[in-house]
């Protein structure tokens, strides 16, 4: 039906495909074949050479096929670059070629149309426009370009109603034909006209035209009225209606003509498929839709498809029909009866369910494609969705549990072969939806999912009504996890960044510029292999939890979340957690006492954990980290094990400690109001960044390298590392700069504080951790002053009782951080090289010298043991 492509779109098609699916040239460039199905993930997608218009799978078990306007549409829709030069002739040329490309229609028979130009006057995107003119003074125009910058695809002329009225090719004469057709759309209509149909577009199936209708009967009294409106819920129930109104007007003949698919007549026209043959099938449905009774359906199926067992529905119900084919034609020769007759008193009817059950689609999760059916069970006027495992599906008992379980008081009681047939029906061209255990960005399809919205290369989308995302490239997915209390607006408003960076100061914008990096954090460790962590310290009161509460107010989560305390968790319930969101921050509260130790991978996006596949094997599956690390404590960060280790994990903070020094009672003002902000006027953050995702992320890589050297040029920075996560915090403040004003001398602040920690830091790793130093500064004091510190007869090493050590320190009033800490940290001492602990000293005090002072001396003495003259090589 379609046209053959240019070179241009031909050669483009290919290369996409062959780049996107790693299809292979055959036959001279006659097929690429050998490409991997999204669907079954076996190499068996194709397409021709020369026309490839239909992209498929070969696999019997798969069946998948998608055109290539639908995977790649942007190859054709642009119109105004292809058809500039005949423009230059015809002003119509563009709207030709889209009504001829797009909708496969010859336009000679598409009647008045003109091109016209809708602009957004908000975005100040234009796009062409197809525009027919309606009755009376209105008009309705379908956009042809840049579909993804508008909110909708059609307009109606602004402020005209077309309630009653319908639209009609101009050359229509209804008192010459016997039958009309009544579509919703214009090119519906249109496109039926291609087959000798004659029809007219309701524009909606919200809106039966009945001033319309009614001037056409009285026109045409005997006309034929065929109600073909499209087979999703609304166009059936309408369908039904319509009806009984055109009955109501005066319509001797109504009949209903459905496709039973997601098809409208212009994709049936575009797919070749309204023949004779296939009419005949839709009128089938139609007449199946508006039958009476449970035995009026069976009979009207029976003629179609001549089984002797098949299930039924009808308002809500679900009935097995089993027909007693002999006793029938008994009935016919004998007693001369109608067919329709004998088939009545040979068929028994029984309810299986009170309900009705529709398998939407089958689910398959990226990471392990564990497969799930998603369904939805309706009773009357009360209807639920959810997912039924294959086990669910495949036995009556099990089948009857979920259906229970899914929708109260709804029940099947049937058998398994009844299951079995509804499974083996409901299934037939089923689509497979890709599915995520958590929400976020996914690195696969490049987009972000999250329960109620998605977006993807800056453009939002919606769920479709089975409650999934049809995303540009036939990409169809949900996500299966659901965050709580997670909003987010889809409107941005910038009102409280004045107020922010009053409150805040460069330290707030440190952690904003932070944040607004964890949205892209998978795209970042793409490129730099790694995104750093954040550390957030502060004293009471000094707004570490206010921060953090309005972080996630920007990002769409109230209830005064501020993170999750792994305390209060097992090590694989704190994993679950951070497995849960891809480019969104997982933040660890009061995290003092909790091993840090296996957090270092995830600074590259590394694993969190291994469990077992749900295939009754051996193999595993691992959950990958996805997201960003925020520790927020009272104090630093500790780790155990190997000064190497610290160094590690240390390399990897940001560190940013908030106290009270510059707070006053006007700052306190603004603190409250930005605490008082309600969340839908800051949460449309979220959604503003991601929609700017490529300007966000072309700014921090056109100037990432820059700030990598700027900071690898401050005296006393020699760590890599440091380099990369300081320098790619100076190049995310950049891009803040593209969603809230920042005044040049703050920003200039902010980069100086960055600078700042980035040194701190970079000194901080050739140093012990503070509380170490704090632990020998003591030390060394207390021994200068004589103090029985230091057991060791070898002037070459220290011997340290911890507990004589802090009951002395006690006395002398000198600070140590608690011992059960110090204990942990010591064994990662650069100070003095550590040798080992518990070892039984002789101590040196126990000598008559120290005796003879009148001293009790020590005996010996369990000792933390260190070698004075060599330090842990850096």
């Amino acid at each position: 039906m379609f046209k053959e492509m240019d070179k241009s779109q031909r050669d483009e098609v290919v290369r996409r495909f062959m780049t996107e699916t790693g299809a292979k040239q055959q036959g001279g460039g006659q097929h690429y074949k050998d490409g991997l199905c999204p669907s079954c993930n076996k190499k068996k997608l194709w397409i021709f050479g020369d026309n490839p218009w239909k992209i498929q799978c070969d696999s019997t078990s798969c069946g998948y096929e998608v055109s290539a306007r639908d995977r790649y549409p942007d190859v054709f829709e642009n119109f105004s670059k292809r058809y500039a030069v005949e423009m230059e002739t015809d002003s119509r040329a563009i709207a030709k070629a889209y009504l001829r490309e797009a909708r496969g229609f010859n336009t000679a028979l598409c009647g008045d149309f003109t091109q016209e130009t809708y602009l957004d006057y908000i975005t100040k995107v234009s796009t062409p426009t197809v525009r027919f003119a309606m009755p009376g003074d209105g008009h309705w125009e379908r956009l042809i370009e840049n579909l993804e910058s508008f909110d909708k695809k059609a307009h109606f002329k602004p402020k005209y109603s077309y309630k009653g009225l319908a639209w009609q090719p101009k050359d229509l004469d209804v008192t010459k034909i016997h039958e009309l057709w009544v579509v919703e759309g214009i090119f519906d209509a249109i496109a039926l006209k291609h087959h000798g149909i004659a029809a007219i577009s309701a524009m909606s199936a919200n809106n039966f035209p009945s001033e319309t209708l009614t001037q056409i009967y009285q026109k045409n009294p005997r006309l034929r009225i065929v109600i073909a409106l499209d087979s999703d819920e609304k166009g059936r129930q309408s369908a039904l209606k319509w009806l009984d109104q055109c009955d109501e007007i005066g319509f001797y003949t109504i009949k209903v003509a459905i496709t039973n698919s997601k098809d409208d007549w212009n994709d049936k026209h575009l797919k070749d498929e309204l023949s004779d043959e296939h009419l005949e099938d839709y009128f089938h449905h139609g007449a199946v839709l508006v039958a009476a009774s449970p035995m009026e359906k069976a009979y009207l199926m029976y003629q179609k498809y001549e089984k002797q067992q098949f299930f039924i529905e009808f308002n809500s119900k679900t009935y097995w029909a089993k027909v007693d084919v002999k006793s029938m034609l008994e009935a016919i020769s004998k007693n001369d009866e109608e067919e329709e007759t004998a088939f009545k008193s040979a068929c028994n009817i029984i309810e299986i369910a009170n309900c009705i059950t529709n398998i939407l689609y089958a689910q398959k999760e990226i990471d392990t494609n564990e497969l799930f059916y998603f369904v939805e069970v309706i009773m009357g006027k009360k209807r639920n969705k959810d997912a039924f495992s294959p086990k669910q599906l495949s036995s009556a008992g099990e089948f009857k549990a979920r259906i229970m379980n899914t929708l109260s008081g709804a029940i099947f009681e049937g058998e398994t072969k009844h299951s079995d047939q509804i499974y083996k029906i409901k299934t037939q061209g089923i689509r497979d939806i890709k599915t995520i255990p958590f929400m976020g960005y996914t690195k696969e399809i490049g987009a972000y999912i999250f329960k109620d919205f998605a977006v993807k290369n800056g453009k939002v989308h919606k769920l479709n009504k089975e409650e999934y995302f049809e995303l540009p490239g036939d990409q169809n997915i949900k996500t299966t996890f659901d965050m709580p209390e997670f909003e987010p607006s889809m409107e941005y408003q910038n009102n409280w960044s004045q107020d922010f960076m009053d409150v805040f100061g460069h330290k707030g914008l440190t952690v904003l510029a932070f944040w607004l990096g964890s949205y892209f954090a998978e795209q970042l460790r793409e490129v730099y292999k790694g995104f750093p962590f954040l550390e957030l310290t502060g004293e009471a009161g000094a707004g570490k939890s206010t921060i953090l509460q309005f972080m996630w107010k920007l990002t769409g989560r109230g209830g005064d979340y501020e993170g999750v305390n792994p305390n209060n968790d097992t090590k694989v319930g704190s994993f679950r957690t951070m497995a849960q969101v891809a480019n969104l921050p997982s933040v660890m509260i009061e995290c003092e006492g909790f091993s840090l130790e296996d957090l270092k991978s995830l600074y590259n996006g590394g694993s969190l954990r291994n469990k077992g596949a749900k295939n009754n094997g051996l193999n595993t599956v691992t959950n990958k980290f996805r997201g960003s690390l925020v520790l927020s404590q009272n104090e630093r960060a500790i780790t155990e094990g190997s000064r190497d280790n610290q160094v590690a994990l240390l390399s990897r903070l940001v560190y940013v400690h908030f106290d009270t020094s510059n707070h006053t009672s006007e700052s306190r003002i603004k603190a409250r109001r930005l605490e008082q902000m309600p969340m839908d006027e800051l949460s449309g953050f979220l959604v503003e960044a991601l929609k700017n995702e490529h300007a966000i992320l072309n700014k921090v890589h056109a100037m990432f390298e820059t700030y990598q050297a700027r900071i690898m040029q401050l005296d006393g920075v020699h760590t890599t590392r440091i380099g990369l996560t300081h320098g790619l915090m100076l190049a995310l403040l950049d891009a803040l700069t593209l969603l809230m004003p920042i005044p040049a001398h703050i920003k200039k602040m902010t980069e100086d504080y960055i600078c700042k920690i980035a040194v701190e830091r970079d000194v901080e790793l050739k140093q012990d951790h503070p509380i170490l130093e704090q632990f020998w500064e003591v030390y060394e004091y207390l021994n200068a002053e004589g103090f029985a510190v230091n057991h060791s007869r070898n002037d070459e090493y220290i011997s340290i009782n911890l507990n004589q050590f802090y009951c002395l320190a006690a006395e002398m009033r000198q600070q140590l951080d608690d011992i059960k800490t110090v204990k942990k940290m010591l064994p990662q001492t650069s100070r003095y090289k550590y040798l080992e602990h518990n070892k039984v000293v002789n101590s040196k005090y126990n000598d008559d010298e120290y005796k003879s002072k009148g001293t009790k001396g020590f005996g010996a003495m369990r000792c933390y043991v260190f070698h004075k003259g060599k330090k842990v090589s850096q």
